[in-house]
């Protein structure tokens, strides 16, 4: 069996990838799949339209980022995307953050609703006739840079994420550049710089605008999580474990960041925090997250605790039995029955 490293750089890039999910569940030729216009409206639980600009964030069934808008002063925000299994993350300063259970576009379904109820925060005067955009308070989602971002560069900016959304890299870099023409401070256009960067295989540019991101707003969570994943195949564990630390302090159920964190503790010899950082990930909705059992089983084995680690591995198997770790988690757990008690 590889050594841990090897396995986990091995697994980390399939398990990390980012845009749209790649199980669209799509039978028809793929010429003829179109993309489908997602419509959301966002909804207090008083019954009121949300009338304040909040952040709407598109992640993939394995929660993993596609996108982002804000929405108008109608609660309303467009996307198109492929078909495929997505969920909606709102946050902003006068709504409690909130996850949409996933929901499917169909293939060839034109156009999909999406109406959202979420919460007013304590104090807010959301909703009510004369309502005030407060900037967001120290820690959230949203920077107050980004609420306070000017017309021309929020289009902009909605420009570029929808030529994201289409893959037109060239055409998404030019409207992300020119929005921080506009705006300077746009931590969001820098973040989504720095995945173009990535999809064209330029690291360095890639990291300079997760890096610029990060020091815009340094627990924006998104721009925090891809910075740290440039960091770990250089073994930079303890710049990534901070920055992994503020992204999980604004978005603690964030999957990509408990995972990369587990890897973290795991390979500085934090076993009993690796363990329970995987174990975290298990508690919850983990599609696609398997390997975290792969990490835990590593560190029990390192405390000498094989009875604990087979356990591990076999949920690994039960959960991926075709998955990139699926041999050598059968050769593991082999190994380790047949050593007995």
């Amino acid at each position: 069996m590889p050594s841990r490293s090897t396995l986990l750089l091995l697994l980390l890039p399939a398990l990390l990838a980012l845009g749209p999910s790649a199980t669209a569940q799509c039978t028809e030729n793929d010429r003829t799949v179109q993309p489908v216009d997602l419509k959301v409206r966002l909804w207090y639980t008083n019954g009121r339209p949300v009338t304040e600009r909040e952040r709407i964030q598109l992640l993939n069934s394995l929660e993993s980022y596609v996108g982002e808008v804000f929405s108008d002063n109608q609660g309303e925000a467009d996307f198109r995307v492929s078909p495929g299994s997505y969920v909606l993350r709102i946050s902003g300063p006068n709504v409690e953050d909130t996850t949409t259970p996933v929901f499917r576009l169909l293939c060839n379904e034109g156009t999909h609703f999406e109406n959202v109820d979420v919460k007013m925060k304590a104090g807010s005067e959301a909703g009510s006739e004369s309502t005030v955009v407060s900037p967001a308070a120290p820690g959230s989602t949203v920077a107050a840079v980004d609420l306070n971002v000017p017309d021309k560069a929020h289009k902009e900016f909605e420009k570029g994420s929808a030529a994201l959304q289409h893959n037109d890299l060239a055409a998404a870099r030019k409207a992300f550049e020119k929005a921080i023409q506009i705006y300077p401070q746009y931590a969001g256009a820098y973040n989504n710089l720095g995945l173009i960067a990535m999809k064209s295989g330029d690291r360095a540019a890639a990291l300079a605008a997760f890096q610029q991101a990060v020091r815009i707003n340094d627990h924006y969570p998104l721009a925090c999580i891809n910075l740290a994943r440039l960091l770990l195949p250089d073994k930079k564990y303890s710049e990534a474990q901070e920055l992994l630390s503020r992204a999980l302090s604004t978005d603690p159920l964030n999957l990509d960041a408990l995972t990369m964190l587990a890897d973290v503790q795991l390979e500085t010899a934090h076993y009993d925090q690796a363990i329970n950082t995987a174990w975290k990930v298990h508690s919850m909705p983990h599609e696609g997250y398997s390997v975290v059992h792969i990490m835990a089983a590593l560190a029990f084995e390192a405390r000498h605790m094989p009875q604990e680690a087979a356990v591990e591995y076999a949920t690994y198997l039960k959960e991926s039995p075709n998955g990139p770790a699926a041999q050598r988690a059968a050769a593991a757990l082999a190994k380790l029955q047949n050593q007995g008690p």
